[in-house]
């Protein structure tokens, strides 16, 4: 119960936090980070973000930055991770906070789809990141001008289990569509692979 209560403590300074660095100017007039003082529940949180190459990666490497600078005491790492990676890992406990796509956490909180039944309850949803848009793209000179083009075609959807690999697979499925091939890869590798033709189309 201790632990929970200053859990919520800590989420309710870290809103705070992020309020106050929107609504005080920065500079001279900043506020005083040594006004924040609360109980940190540990010496280090930890954060999951994404693979490497991701905008997962910088997202949440800025947001521990913003809260270390404002909270006092606070250390916060970021660690790799993905959408229903994070969620398990704050559910069972070995995180503390992790950002996940609201298409990744419906069904690992009612456990379907890649959740398998299992019931990832235990989390709590803090603020929302940013609108997301999922856009399939190609190149300029290729045949394929929609998503059905993409019947018995190679596709990528970044690396396997990540948000944008789970929602490609339920659109394909969605819209009856299917690819020759789907590939996963590093986000780093996946610009070359199409540039190569490795790939016809990437999510």
């Amino acid at each position: 119960m201790k632990r929970r209560t200053s859990k919520k403590i800590l989420l309710g300074v870290i809103g705070l936090a992020i309020v106050v660095s929107f609504l005080y100017p920065r500079g001279s007039e900043a506020v005083d980070p040594a006004k924040l003082k609360i109980a940190i529940p540990k010496k280090v949180l930890s954060v999951g973000s994404g693979p490497s190459g991701s905008l997962y990666v910088n997202y949440t490497a800025t947001w521990a930055d913003m809260l270390m600078k404002k909270v006092e005491g606070l250390n916060i790492s970021v660690v790799p991770g993905g959408s229903s990676q994070n969620m398990r890992a704050i559910h069972t406990g070995d995180m503390d906070f992790g950002i996940t796509a609201t298409l990744q956490t419906y069904p690992g909180y009612y456990g379907l789809a890649w959740a398998k039944g299992v019931k990832y309850t235990k989390v709590s949803s803090l603020f929302p990141s940013y609108s997301y848009e999922g856009v399939f793209f190609a190149k300029a000179n290729s045949p394929v001008n929609s998503i059905h083009d993409l019947n018995g075609r190679t596709v990528s959807f970044g690396y396997a289990g990540g948000g944008s690999d789970v929602t490609g697979r339920e659109l394909l499925t969605f819209f009856g569509i299917k690819p020759k091939n789907i590939v996963n890869a590093s986000w780093t590798d996946v610009g070359g692979m199409l540039k190569d033709a490795l790939v016809d189309a990437v999510f």
